[in-house]
């Protein structure tokens, strides 16, 4: 009988430790943004399932892509390394503030060349940019939330504006981005047990998983996709309500011609995407207004508007934010 105790006791403290150490191991993963790499047999993206893998190591690389140009340290700078959080005019005038990708960010460009020094430049307003490259509105978000202390440079902020380009809905449905957030996704639950398994990594992570499989299971069909996206603006409107009371909420829905290095899947549900329902709804139900560059510039934005020298074939050129920002300061900023 001892020795069935001893033998429950040690596997007892085995799994323990196996469980300890799987959290740990999950845990850091995550901290580092390891986590997409390591479990790419046990997720999805939309790529998977539709294109053939793609050779990362015939992609240029940051570093290769500013030796190409004239001045290395420079060009490595505006490539994302440059803090670009504040355009400030005068500590006493109103204040926006920004959020997206890269695009928004302003990668490649100069820092006078960005939306946001064109912004400030035409308002006189602050602008305080939480656009970062390779996220979103939801990291935006977090980091400000991580910065109390920005909020007391923000005087009287009265326009938000996110800046929505067609590749975030793919960022948003990894598993990463439902394990950072998944309080702020999904939090609706008031099942304390729930709570308290999210407290565990290796939980989490189960958990953050499962949920991304009930969302993509029904692809083609893309309806739950949807309006879990437009949960995740929602939700994000009301933590900016809670940071900002009397801001007025603006998305941007960056128009432009798909490069075609993409799956014709991919190109038709991010195009689908773009066009989906659920920019009407959260105009009317949440008073969000909705822009669409084409819209403001009369063109999808194309080649002639891309980088020429860039680790990707996408991202906006200075043309871009020039003849885009009046058009946008004298129809929405008032």
């Amino acid at each position: 009988m001892k020795k069935i105790i001893c033998i429950i006791f040690v596997n007892i403290i085995i799994m323990s430790l196996l469980i300890i150490l799987a959290n740990f191991f999950v845990n850091n993963l995550v901290k580092e943004e390891k986590i997409n790499e390591v479990l790419r047999f046990f997720r999805n993206d939309l790529s998977d399932y539709f294109t053939l893998p793609v050779n990362i190591e015939s992609y240029p690389t940051e570093q290769r892509v500013c030796k190409l140009l004239e001045n290395n340290n420079e060009s490595y700078a505006i490539f994302c390394g440059e803090d670009r959080r504040k355009y400030i005019k005068n500590p006493n005038n109103h204040s926006i503030v920004t959020f997206g990708c890269s695009y928004s960010y302003g990668h490649g460009l100069k820092k006078e060349e960005t939306f946001q020094s064109y912004l400030s430049s035409l308002t006189k307003y602050n602008v305080f940019n939480y656009a970062m490259c390779g996220g979103d509105i939801i990291g935006g978000l977090n980091d400000l939330k991580n910065h109390p202390e920005h909020l007391t440079e923000m005087n009287d902020v009265e326009y938000v504006i996110y800046t929505y380009m067609y590749d975030h809905i793919n960022r948003f449905l990894s598993v990463s981005s439902f394990y950072n957030h998944y309080e702020f996704l999904f939090d609706n639950s008031e099942e304390k047990i729930i709570k308290q398994l999210l407290k565990a990594p290796l939980f989490r992570l189960l958990l953050s998983s499962f949920q991304l499989y009930l969302i993509k299971k029904e692809l083609p069909q893309t309806d739950k996709i949807e309006k879990s996206y437009k949960n995740a603006i929602k939700r994000a409107n009301e933590q900016l309500k809670l940071f900002f009371p009397n801001t007025k909420f603006i998305v941007i829905l960056y128009n432009e011609k798909l490069p075609n290095d993409r799956s014709a899947f991919d190109i038709w549900f991010v195009s689908q995407f773009m066009e989906s329902e659920i920019w009407e709804e959260l105009k009317q139900e949440e008073n969000i207004q909705i822009v669409r560059t084409k819209d403001v510039v009369g063109f999808y934005f194309d080649k002639e508007y891309k980088l020429k020298e860039d680790i990707a074939d996408w991202h906006p050129n200075s043309k871009v934010w020039k003849e885009f920002t009046p058009k946008f300061v004298s129809q929405y900023i008032k």
